[in-house]
């Protein structure tokens, strides 16, 4: 068992990766519960693992000996959000969610209906970028961003471009919720389904969108006011990682 410190704050989500081996992504979250993991660059189901994150706690995370996160010795990376703490349940939208919720990421869960509806996500403002994963295989994690148009959909765990599809019921989030459609990506009838959402916020998050140039050395203004910590780059127009 390892006690990781991580900050001054208790996280509700928890990326995990092994840094020098061929290891999965594992994500751990606050609503699904301490030992269950999803994986973001696969299209496994949602995963018990006793050995795996067996504690949040005030100022990081406890985590027993699995493979991928504590190996003897092994380099091993962790990307903390804090939310709201222990999961309540959401009405704002047409489909009741249990939420945890900060003001800048919150961890959603709700039953899929395979019909358009929409989901609260407790954020104070209008999420920008929104990931969704069914719990169940052979389903894709698919991603909401604000750069794009609400008919759109990426695969994160593909290398596929963005696509035309009813993931988001051609509807953009708001204050109170997101939407979702007959999609079994984003709304799994029957299935438990998770969505990690953010919001900006100066300093800390920042969303957006830029065209290549293909030349050596470029140079991409990014707005968050601070160097940032962690930047997340997908090509929507081709097939790479």
């Amino acid at each position: 068992s390892l006690t990781v410190t991580t900050g001054s704050f208790q996280p509700g989500l928890v990326w995990l990766k092994r840094k020098n081996s061929q290891d999965d992504h594992k994500i751990y979250d606050v609503v699904n519960g301490v030992e269950k993991y999803l994986e973001f660059n696969t299209d496994d189901a949602l995963t018990t693992a006793s050995n795996g994150v067996t504690a949040f706690t005030s100022t990081g995370f406890t985590t027993g000996n699995h493979s991928s996160q504590n190996t003897n010795g092994a380099e091993n990376m962790a990307t903390v959000w804090k939310t709201g703490g222990a999961a309540s349940s959401n009405s704002d939208g047409s489909i009741t969610s249990s939420v945890s919720a900060g003001d800048i990421c919150s961890v959603v869960t709700w039953t899929g209906t395979q019909a358009n509806g929409t989901v609260g996500h407790g954020l104070p403002v209008a999420p920008e970028m929104i990931w969704v994963k069914s719990g169940v295989d052979g389903h894709n994690w698919v991603c909401y961003h604000k750069s794009n148009a609400a008919t759109l959909k990426v695969m994160i765990n593909s290398i596929n471009e963005h696509t035309n599809a009813a993931a988001w019921n051609s509807t953009h989030p708001d204050a109170d919720v997101f939407h979702v459609g007959a999609d079994d990506n984003t709304n799994d009838s029957g299935n438990t389904m998770t969505a990690y959402c953010w919001a900006p916020k100066a300093g800390v998050a920042k969303f957006g969108s830029y065209t290549g140039t293909g030349s050596a050395n470029s140079t991409v203004g990014h707005g968050l006011g601070v160097a940032p910590s962690m930047i997340i780059v997908k090509k929507l127009n081709g097939s790479f990682n």
